[in-house]
């Protein structure tokens, strides 16, 4: 009796039923090491952490309560800054609020460090591999060609925009306490704030005047962009096998919505290729980017553009929208600090909202600034960064094996090392010896940090410039929120507040 071939195999149904189930059997037994076993000989086990759950990890828990308060708990539980958790599928990961680790990550031993799998939820549901999504190599070689356009001298230039737009703005608030029946108005703040910011990336970014903030009602680019945000967020369903495969409505929605933003991005390309044609002397963002080049002298491909533009219209509008509504929020909530902040801003700049802002002026707001980044420290727009070790690392004695994935917890970290970590104040941000340091990193840190930080850090201080000397804050009666995570950290439900004429 001969031995069967490979394409005996195939040929009869009964080998191929068998070979099947073997397979399958295997496949179970691989699952169910993983599931049961693996963790019980895994070197994180030395790490304080949280009980091993199988198939769920301790995730259901951790999507019960609002974000960031559960790992703040569960450090303070097992008195460590290190801490392990189980993912879904019993994957073991870490949770990091100290320092010095996040310095190891971040800046001393980052290239062992890769942006975590974790960011391929969004290559998955978008197919865009922006900056903030790229790492190593591909990611070094896109921001060296980026960074021109983030020059001190290229943002100086924005000022006027984010000017504009603001002025826009508070013309869209005097128009509702104009037909309101009373002296104030209630705004949609969150969602007016990204309409403003939508303006402000889509002009200083690609030269691309929307206007949205003028329309009567939302258009449908405007809708479209916001709709492919919004939709960018982990489902239960994300968590499990080959989920990307599973044709949910809300990813059929959002394909559509990706799909209608990048053909806006390929229309935003053109037109800046019409216009370099004629010799447009304009300095935004895709203007510098498409004429950059690495030291071979290659540029950005068309597709890379596309993705870059893509980026940049998420992150240059929604980070910054949301952590402006934060400031408000807290702001309009304390009046005594409002008060000084309007006082610091009217010293600077006087009452003409009309007069040019220079950068010089927006430097001069050290409460201002202050204010920003205490509300930063308490509601980071990202509060965890997720990165995943290329070798074995070593975290203060730990052994970390090739493949953990370590998430930076930015929101434990900024609450877990100062004194009266709950308490508002920004008074901490006006001391040099807080200045820099590595207990505070809203836009992360070393080479993955957000290129657009001061491009973000200027826009928030000239629109609240504009704005306290327009308006004065007070909370909408009635209204409570939530924080809640979706690619950022927001008010749920959406922030609304109580605006006066300020006299």
């Amino acid at each position: 009796m001969g031995t069967s071939t490979a394409a005996d195999v195939f040929r009869d149904p009964l080998l191929i039923r068998e070979t099947l189930l073997i397979g399958a059997f295997v496949l179970v037994l691989w699952y169910l090491y993983k599931l049961l076993l693996a963790p019980l000989f895994s070197p994180l086990r030395k790490i304080p952490g949280c009980p091993y759950i199988p198939l769920v990890g301790n995730m259901l828990e951790a999507r019960k309560a609002e974000p960031m308060t559960n790992a703040i708990r569960w450090m303070k539980k097992y008195k460590s800054k290190i801490i392990r958790f189980y993912y879904f599928g019993g994957q073991e990961r870490l949770l990091v609020a100290d320092p010095e680790v996040c310095r190891q990550v971040l800046v001393t031993n980052s290239r062992n460090y890769n942006r975590s799998d974790v960011l391929s939820l969004f290559r998955n549901l978008t197919g865009s591999v922006p900056l903030f999504v790229l790492s190593g190599e591909p990611h070094h070689v896109i921001r060296k060609i980026s960074n021109p356009a983030f020059s001190p001298a290229i943002l100086f230039d924005m000022i006027p925009v984010f000017q504009e737009k603001a002025l826009n703005l508070s013309i869209k608030w005097d128009s509702l306490l104009k037909d309101a029946p009373t002296e104030h108005a209630d705004v949609q703040l969150q969602s007016n704030l990204q309409t403003m910011t939508l303006d402000v990336i889509c002009e200083c970014g690609f030269g691309y005047d929307t206007n949205f903030l003028k329309c009567s009602s939302p258009p449908e680019e405007e809708l479209g962009i916001r709709s492919m945000v919004n939709g960018v967020r982990e489902g239960f369903l994300d968590f499990l096998p080959f989920s990307k495969y599973f044709p949910t409505k809300a990813k059929n929605k959002l394909r559509e919505d990706v799909k209608f933003t990048k053909a806006l991005s390929e229309k935003i390309i053109e037109s800046q290729e019409k216009e370099s044609i004629h010799g447009s002397t304009k300095r935004d963002i895709l203007t510098v980017l498409s004429s950059a080049c690495d030291a071979e002298g290659s540029h950005l491909s068309k597709q890379e553009l596309i993705d870059q533009i893509f980026g940049f219209l998420i992150a240059g509008f929604d980070t910054t929208s949301v952590a402006l509504t934060w400031t408000l929020l807290q702001l309009s909530e304390k009046p005594d600090l409002q008060e000084r902040v309007r006082g610091e801003i009217l010293s600077v700049f006087g009452p003409d909202l009309n007069r040019p802002i220079t950068h010089e002026e927006l430097d001069a707001l050290k409460l201002t600034t202050a204010v920003i980044k205490e509300t930063q420290r308490l509601f980071p727009v990202i509060p965890v960064i997720f990165r995943t070790a290329l070798t074995d690392d070593n975290f203060k004695g730990y052994h970390i094996p090739k493949g953990t994935v370590v998430g930076l917890h930015l929101g434990a970290l900024h609450r877990l090392n100062w004194d009266n970590p709950e308490e508002f104040d920004p008074s901490r941000f006006m001391q040099q010896e807080n200045l820099g340091s590595m207990t505070f990193l809203p836009f992360s840190y070393g080479p993955y940090m957000c290129i657009g930080h001061k491009f973000s850090m200027m826009e928030m201080k000239t629109v609240l410039s504009i704005l306290l000397r327009k308006f004065s804050f007070e909370p909408k009666p009635g209204y409570t929120y939530r924080k809640f995570q979706s690619i950022v950290l927001r008010p749920n439900p959406s922030a609304v507040v109580r605006v006066k004429p300020q006299n």
